[in-house]
């Protein structure tokens, strides 16, 4: 039996985490991830804020003053808020 997300059906929505640069550019996030709710997805910019902090200290750039714009399947913005990242870059 296969599961609702290998046939491309599926009850939860996907939400995109782009990123917002101190330079005003947007690199989109065109794959995305399907989380059960809003909520959900607030968790998952925490943690990959975090990380993509660490990631890129560690690789010598500096994105403090970017930030993830999470946005919904339907175009809703969810997240977007430098003082986020800021926040959780400072964990």
């Amino acid at each position: 039996m296969c599961a609702p997300a290998c046939n491309g059906s599926t009850d939860m929505p996907r939400y995109y985490f782009h990123i917002r640069t101190h330079q005003g550019e947007l690199i989109r996030d065109e794959i995305g991830v399907l989380l059960p709710d809003v909520e959900a997805a607030r968790e998952e910019a925490h943690r990959a804020a975090a990380s993509f902090s660490a990631d890129y200290k560690l690789g010598g750039r500096n994105y403090s003053e970017s930030y993830f714009e999470v946005v919904s399947e339907d175009g809703r913005e969810i997240i977007a808020s430098p003082a986020f990242v800021k926040r959780i870059a400072a964990i």
